[in-house]
């Protein structure tokens, strides 16, 4: 894992900025940061046992905990991804390995070693955007895939991209059965006008049973109104949006101690 995590590790990509034995929060975190690795070919397995080492050294040490997730598609990357409840959670959460010196000389050398199978790293900041988001949010211990779409806005157009992810929301909540999502504005990382919806699922099949969902509702909803937001997503993006699938890695992860007791969370 990039060393900068020694400093940063606030729970989880659904997303709690606690300790992983606190209970995990309900609802959509603040502030949103993404940890990326890039990995060298081949060395995907050497990569995960150093990232189990580094889960197992903070459960010892009483760290907060993040979800680990691998690519399923586009470049081999993994991310680990972490929620902070504001911008001043963000501040206080970079203090806390230099509270421990062991602590932190560990990270160290875990870096080191987690560096040996990466090409590059990186780190995305982002802000939640509550009202652009769809449905009740999951319960991540049950989560086993993360679809997560970037859409580039144009100079300006930030507003009505926002505009057109309600209105979609709108059409879905004819059906409660389709799953939700939640969305994130790029402060640092990406470029400018940059958002991310995130979505999870069990599995790939009820992935696509949700899609099939959609395009019904779609289907189902006046042309004037699907009509109309096709033009505003249009007008307000430089590209369709890219979509990325990613696994959950459980052992790469420091999950809450309350998801332990399951069968894929443990240790």
């Amino acid at each position: 894992m990039n060393v900068r995590r020694i400093g940063l590790m606030t729970l989880v990509a659904g997303f709690a900025a606690v300790p992983a034995s606190a209970q995990v929060r309900a609802s959509q975190p603040a502030v949103l940061e993404i940890a990326r690795e890039v990995l060298k070919p081949g060395r995907g397995g050497a990569h995960a046992a150093v990232e189990k080492d580094w889960a197992a050294f903070g459960r010892q040490h009483g760290a907060p905990g993040y979800i680990a997730l691998t690519s399923n598609s586009g470049t081999a990357e993994a991310w680990y991804l972490f929620g902070h409840n504001s911008w001043a959670a963000y501040d206080s959460a970079s203090a806390y390995a230099g509270k421990d010196a062991t602590y932190a000389a560990g990270n160290r050398r875990l870096a080191e070693m987690d560096g040996e199978h990466l090409t590059g790293s990186g780190t995305i900041l982002a802000s939640a955007v509550p009202e652009a988001g769809h449905g009740a949010f999951p319960d991540l211990s049950q989560a086993r895939v993360y679809v997560i779409t970037t859409y580039r806005t144009k100079m300006g157009m930030e507003s009505a991209f926002i505009q057109a992810a309600k209105g979609y929301a709108a059409i879905f909540k004819t059906n409660p059965a389709i799953g939700g999502w939640r969305v994130y504005s790029v402060q640092g990382g990406m470029p400018s006008g940059t958002f991310l919806a995130i979505s999870t699922f069990p599995s790939y099949a009820a992935w696509e049973a949700n899609e099939k969902l959609v395009g019904a509702a779609v289907a189902a909803a006046p042309k004037a109104t699907t009509d109309a937001l096709a033009k505003l997503a249009n007008d307000a993006l430089m590209s369709p949006g890219d979509t990325r699938f990613f696994n959950v890695s459980p052992g790469m992860s420091l999950a809450p101690a309350e998801w332990l007791t399951q069968p894929f969370w443990k240790p």
